[in-house]
């Protein structure tokens, strides 16, 4: 008879571990899909040019789930509405350390950007530095710390950036450096971070 009222327990102890589990797989479940209809409201009110609400909803997302992805949002929508201060104070609030490389390189590159429009290159440089660093094929970033090293003047460490890396950058593929210095200084005047 032991045995039975002992077998009926483990039963009643395995079906509530199992109740528990799903309640809590179904909590996580829950949060994740309030965390992606966030970032897709988020996202529809950015491309209807709601900058506040897009704002909001990214702020709400990063509270249900902690992850940067909304942060860099914000970050990249005020960078690319010339607010550099506002993305630059996003971007602060991203704790770099814990990402993985690639995530890091991703903040960085934002920052460089950021950086190039408030006229600070030398920071610029410093940050798609680092960026190359975690992320040797970050292209972008080679050509952008490229041309801000053009423009302090460090002519041999541009060429050595986009000449040899890859046929990507050669002038036989229409990326000469007058082509792409003109770009840089186009995004510069315009105060863009694109």
């Amino acid at each position: 008879m032991k045995k039975y009222w002992l077998l009926i327990l483990i039963l009643i102890l395995i079906s509530f571990v199992d109740c528990t589990f799903a309640q809590t797989s179904k909590t996580n479940l829950e949060a994740d899909n309030v965390y992606q209809l966030l970032l897709q409201k988020g996202l529809k009110a950015e491309k209807n040019g709601n900058l506040d609400d897009a704002v909001a909803s990214y702020e709400e997302a990063y509270e249900h789930s902690n992850n940067v992805q909304p942060l860099l949002n914000i970050a990249i929508l005020y960078s690319n509405n010339n607010n550099p201060d506002l993305a630059e104070k996003s971007l602060n609030r991203i704790p770099i350390d814990k990402l993985p490389d690639l995530g890091k390189a991703e903040v960085l590159y934002i920052k460089g950007k950021v950086h190039i429009a408030k006229r600070e290159y030398e920071l610029a440089a410093n940050d798609f530095s680092q960026c190359l660093g975690l992320n040797a094929n970050k292209n972008s970033a080679r050509v952008k710390l490229a041309m801000i090293n053009q423009l302090l003047g460090i002519t041999s460490r541009a060429e050595e950036l986009l000449g040899d890396k890859d046929e990507t950058f050669s002038k036989g593929n229409g990326y000469s450096f007058e082509d792409l210095r003109m770009c840089l200084a186009i995004d510069i005047d315009r105060k863009s971070v694109v």
